[in-house]
Formats: C-alpha cells, sequence, structure tokens
C-alpha cells in the first residue's frame, strides 16, 4: 500500500505573554514559546490553529507531527529537553489573543518529549532554520482529531540562549507569516476493502438463455466505505480467467444470456475502493450453467400424398419433443410434450386436408428448457378416392348409416350436433354399413362419411341430417359392445323406479373463533341413478349379470338422460314370476370418441 503524506496548513497563529499580559502579537513573523517566570512557569506561550477539515478520513494514520521551523540556535544544557502541548479551553483569534483573555492557569499539558539529546553528550544543539517535529500521533483518533486543530505549545527548561547561557529562553520558530509556517504533517495509508463475500450464484443451476446475475457483499474496515470498482472474473477450469471490470458502486453484474458456456462455472471478484485500493480476491465459487438445447434439425417429411405425412428429425439431449403443424398462422395440430429420449420419427394423427404447411419441431432437455422450434414448410396434395354415398335411417336405439366402401380400405363414420359444427369420429367400418349406438333420445344430428383409400388418402359424402328415435325405456349397454343393448322394461306394481342422486364432494372443517363449520368443496362432482325393475326371462336376467361381469363401463340412456358409469353391483330378490332387481351406475369419464 502506498503512503502518503499531507501537510495541514496553519490558519491562525500568535503568541502570548505573561510578561505584558494586554499585547497581542498576532501578525507577528515570529513565534515564541518558553522561558521561566519567577514561580518557574513560562513566560510565552505559542497558540496555533490548523484547518482540520482537510484531515484525512478513511484511512490509516502512520503518523501525526507538529512541525516548527526553528529561527535561532540553541543548545540544550540537561541531556533532555521536554515541549508542552496543550488545548486551549478559551477561544482565541489571532488578532485579539491576549494572555490575560486566553489563557488559563492551571491547564494540564501531556508531556511530550522531543528531540532527545545522546546521554553521552553535554550539550546538544537546536540549530537554527531547522525543523523540530513533535509526535502527536496518539491523538490522531477522535476525538484527539479535532483537538490537533487547536494548539497551546512552550518548551520547558533547559534551553538556553549561546549568548546568555546562564538564563533560560525562549524557542523562537516562524510564523505562518513566513515561508516556513507551521504544518500538521500526516503520513497516511490507504485503506483497502476486505475480502468480499460471494453471494450467488453458488452451487445451483443457471439458465444461461437468461440474463445471470453475480451478486456479492463489498466488505471494509473503514465505517461508510463504499465500493467504486469491482474486478468480477470467471473461468471453465479455474486456470484460465476471463475479467469483467467496470466503476460502479452496485455489487452485482447481470451478465447477458448466452454469454456462458454449460457446465460448471467458477467464479471470483476483487472490489476497490475509491481510491482505487484493491481488496484481495474472493474465494472461488462455482455453479452449473445450464442452456437450452440445441435447435432440432429436420431431416424429412415424408408420405405428403397422404394426409398424415411423418416427420423425422435428429436432437441433442431430447428428454421430450413436441410437434406442430401450422397452416396460415393457425395451430392445426399438436402433439404436446411427449416424452422419449430416442424416438425422433412420428406420424401426423389426424386427417390434414390438402394444402401447404409448416411443420415445427423442438426438444426439452433434462433441465426443463426447450430448444429453438425448426420449421420446415410441405405441402399435402392426396389422390382422391371415390366420393361415398351416405344414408341415414333412424332404429329404435341407433342410427343406421348405409355408404360405399367400394375399393376403399375403411370407412369412418363422423357426427356432430346439429347447432355445432365440431364432427368427431363415433364410428369405423370395412363394410359399406355404419353404426351409431350413442344417440341420445329424440336428438337432431349431422353426418358424414370418410371414405379411407389404401393408401391413406379420403374424400367425405355430403353432410346428412337426421332426429333419432324417442327411447322410451331405460337401457345400458357396456361399452366393449354397444349394440350389446339391456332393455329395463318392468315392474311389480308400476313403472320401473329411477332415483337420481347428485353431489358435490366435500370436506368439513371447524376453526377456533367461529361458531359454525366451514365447508370447502372439492373439484369433483358425483352423479348416479338407482334403478328399481322386475326381469321376467332368465336370458334377460343372464345379460345383465354377463354385462355386471364384464366389469366395466357402461352406457346409460333413457328419455332425458345419457351418461357413462360403473355397476358396482345389484341387489337381486328371486321371486316365483322372475327376478326383482335394484341397481345403481355412478358417472365416470368416458371418451366415446375414436382417434384416426
Amino acid at each position: 500500500m502506498a503512503q502518503h503524506v499531507l501537510d495541514i496548513p496553519c490558519t491562525e497563529d500568535t503568541w502570548i505573554n505573561r510578561v505584558s499580559p494586554n499585547t497581542n502579537y498576532g501578525g507577528s513573523t515570529y513565534l515564541r514559546g518558553g522561558g521561566e517566570s519567577n514561580n518557574n512557569t513560562a513566560n510565552t506561550y505559542i497558540l496555533l490553529k490548523f484547518n482540520m477539515s482537510l484531515y484525512p478520513t478513511n484511512k490509516e494514520i502512520i503518523s501525526a507531527k507538529l512541525r516548527l521551523y526553528n529561527l535561532e540556535y540553541r543548545r540544550v544544557k540537561e541531556s533532555w529537553c521536554i515541549i508542552n502541548i496543550g488545548f486551549p479551553t478559551l477561544p482565541w483569534y489571532e488578532y485579539t489573543a491576549t494572555f490575560n483573555n486566553c489563557f488559563k492557569e492551571g491547564i494540564t499539558y501531556p508531556l511530550l518529549r522531543g528531540n532527545d539529546a545522546d546521554e553521552n553528550q553535554n550539550l546538544t544543539t537546536l540549530p537554527a532554520n531547522s525543523w523540530i517535529e513533535i509526535d502527536l500521533t496518539h491523538f490522531s483518533e477522535d476525538p484527539g482529531i479535532a483537538r490537533m486543530g487547536n494548539i497551546i505549545a512552550q518548551w520547558d527548561d533547559p534551553v538556553i540562549n549561546i549568548n546568555h547561557p546562564d538564563v533560560n529562553d525562549n524557542m523562537i520558530v516562524a510564523s505562518r507569516e513566513t515561508s516556513t509556517p507551521p504544518v500538521l504533517r500526516i503520513v497516511f495509508e490507504d485503506i483497502p476493502p476486505s475480502v468480499p463475500t460471494p453471494l450467488s450464484p453458488i452451487g445451483i443451476f443457471v439458465n444461461k438463455t437468461e440474463t445471470i446475475r453475480f451478486s456479492w457483499a463489498y466488505n471494509s474496515p473503514v465505517a461508510g466505505d463504499v465500493q467504486n470498482k469491482f474486478d468480477l472474473k470467471w473461468s471453465t477450469n479455474g486456470i484460465t480467467w476471463t475479467t469483467i471490470t467496470q466503476i460502479t458502486a452496485n455489487n452485482y453484474y447481470d451478465m447477458p444470456a448466452n454469454t456462458l458456456p454449460t457446465g460448471a462455472i467458477n467464479w471470483k471478484v476483487i472490489t476497490y475502493n475509491r481510491y482505487g485500493e484493491a481488496s484481495p480476491e474472493s474465494s472461488v465459487q462455482v455453479f452449473t450453467c445450464i442452456g437450452a438445447p440445441s435447435t432440432p434439425t429436420i431431416t424429412g417429411i415424408t408420405n405428403t400424398n397422404t394426409p398424415k405425412p411423418t416427420i423425422t428429425w435428429n436432437s441433442d439431449s431430447q428428454q421430450v419433443y413436441q410437434i406442430q403443424i401450422l397452416q396460415n398462422e393457425n395451430i392445426v395440430y399438436d402433439t404436446g410434450n411427449i416424452s422419449s429420449i430416442s424416438t425422433k420419427t412420428h406420424t401426423v394423427a389426424i386427417f390434414l386436408m390438402d394444402g401447404n404447411y409448416i411443420a415445427r419441431v423442438r426438444v426439452k432437455n433434462e433441465y426443463d428448457l426447450y430448444s429453438e422450434w425448426a420449421n420446415v414448410n410441405f405441402t399435402i396434395d392426396t389422390p382422391k378416392p371415390v366420393k361415398p354415398p351416405i344414408v341415414l335411417t333412424s332404429s329404435k336405439y341407433n342410427i343406421d348409416v348405409v355408404s360405399n366402401i367400394s375399393d376403399n380400405r375403411y370407412l369412418l363414420l363422423y357426427r356432430a350436433d346439429n347447432s355445432s359444427s365440431s364432427f368427431k369420429c363415433i364410428a369405423k367400418s370395412t363394410t359399406n354399413n355404419l353404426k351409431d349406438f350413442t344417440v341420445e333420445s329424440n336428438k337432431q344430428y349431422q353426418y358424414f362419411v370418410r371414405a379411407i383409400s389404401s393408401t391413406g388418402t379420403y374424400l367425405d359424402s355430403d353432410i346428412k341430417t337426421i332426429v333419432s328415435a324417442k327411447i322410451n325405456r331405460s337401457v345400458l349397454s357396456p361399452v366393449t359392445d354397444l349394440s350389446n343393448i339391456f332393455e329395463i322394461k318392468y315392474s311389480l306394481n308400476e313403472r320401473p323406479v329411477k332415483n337420481i342422486t347428485i353431489s358435490t364432494p366435500n370436506s368439513i372443517s371447524y376453526f377456533s373463533g367461529r361458531e359454525y363449520p366451514v365447508m370447502e368443496y372439492s373439484e369433483h362432482l358425483a352423479y348416479g341413478i338407482t334403478l328399481s325393475f322386475f326381469i321376467r326371462e332368465d336370458t334377460e336376467y343372464q345379460q345383465l349379470l354377463n354385462i355386471l361381469y364384464l366389469k366395466g363401463i357402461v352406457l346409460y340412456r333413457d328419455g332425458r338422460h345419457k351418461f357413462y358409469g360403473n355397476l358396482s353391483g345389484i341387489n337381486v330378490t328371486d321371486h316365483f314370476a322372475g327376478y326383482v332387481v335394484n341397481l345403481s351406475i355412478n358417472q365416470t369419464d368416458y371418451n366415446e370418441y375414436l382417434e384416426v
């Protein structure tokens, strides 16, 4: 650390005289201090003021010395002399100070030994025109700092005038009106900051594609000291370091995205104070920089002469992939996230109409970060099969559809509510006949048939509308065979009874300070129907048992209701004329449409 020397100038000086107690010596070119009165006290005293606003703060003080320029030759009678330094308790000013208005008897002076002589010599000289230094270093801490700015000084015997060796004399030093004024010389060093404390990132995973904030605590032994500059260093191997330097009081640095490579990153920091003094390096911290995987490469789109093309790609660090098909900036197909490390080919699962499209693929790595999208344009152009006919007939519990499969591979039946244009596939057939066993009672529907050729191309029939038959009884059928319809026909004394139960699952909690409980509802609903009826025929009873034993989902329909549910069991009374049956069906989630 470099040392600095600062001379604080004297702003006021004078001397006062016990012999002439009302005389002011302001403006004199010399200052007297010492001598001896009849009661062995000094006759003259030097008063000094210094501009302590210049005193260095936030520094390590090496020494503080009062420097006075000796004007006349003096010798020391003994082997030493003493310089008394005090601090006036009464205010004084250079051009008004006198012994009577500013000196107070009984001032206690710290004794400061100065100019020690060699004990082997009888006399030591104090040469004229030379500097005398008085050490005030032990006053360099508060509150002594302020006291150094206002000093009263005198020389105790034994000093003698060479011309009058038998008389104790004053020391005479130059005043501030000369070219060698009194000064307070301060030698100091800048105090560097302490080792900074790294805060973040430490031991975590950080996304390299986002801004990374490095932060640390600036430490200094000097109260109120602030950072002026930093050197942030990072390395991938702990040997070769890249340094980022900024002049700022901010104890952080925001590193732009994509600056760092992936992998382990070492970092440390050096801080500087406003004087350019550097702290030691901080400890080295490590974090893991992660990044999005590289953009995959789409290597091909095949089977574009079919409505379901196949997309292949290459990628790195793939844990999940996602494919989208866009047409006119609208997403017409989206796989969502599909977990797979090895799958890098995908066949579109919907029928694309002829036209121009964009296929795009992105992947996600083990850090849950997505790559950029890879995009490729492609065109679907398919040869069309013969347009299929469509004839609709409403049966008791279903809609019959007749078409012509011709030389096509299979037919698909699509249905939509009359108030909707959203068609969904509900049946598939390799013959000319298709049936819809999932219609509600007395409801209008729209249908069309899609003919699928041997190459996967397709053509749709016209759209036809029909109203389903009214369902007058309760019927149920297993979803594994919707044509297996069980009819609830009879009751012993009246029509079969239906009891409907609807509930909202909830829990009740009690809280201190509340008289009544609080009911908290779940997101779920419970819906079910309990049926009581009579079965005459053993074959019908066996049909019901067979459906129960399937242990699967059933479709329930009547004149007002349609839902999918589960049969948990039945309660049967064996009557002489048949069977009295009680059963409950609880609604469950089920998708009745085909994935094609």
